[in-house]
């Protein structure tokens, strides 16, 4: 849940549980793949280190590299 409503939701909930007497569920992580991977670089660039290369063995790439910019057309919303 992100977000500040789903925040505020997900702590009405939880005092909810707790007033009933109910032991709250665990958060569920939908990125468990997502942080493995940044947790693999870590540890490439631990032994990369160890080993005596100035690099990892794999590096990450922005998602965002490569994005079309449009020029600005003069005049479009003065008609």
């Amino acid at each position: 849940m992100l977000g500040g409503r789903a925040e505020r939701n997900e702590y009405l909930l939880l005092h909810a549980f707790h007033r009933a007497g109910y032991v709250a569920p665990n958060k569920y992580q939908t990125d468990f793949k997502r942080n493995k991977k940044v947790f693999d670089t870590e540890n490439d660039a631990a032994t990369a280190e160890k080993d005596g290369n100035s690099r990892p063995l794999r590096t990450r790439k922005a998602q965002y590299v490569g994005g079309l910019v449009l020029e600005p057309k003069i005049g479009i919303h003065f008609r």
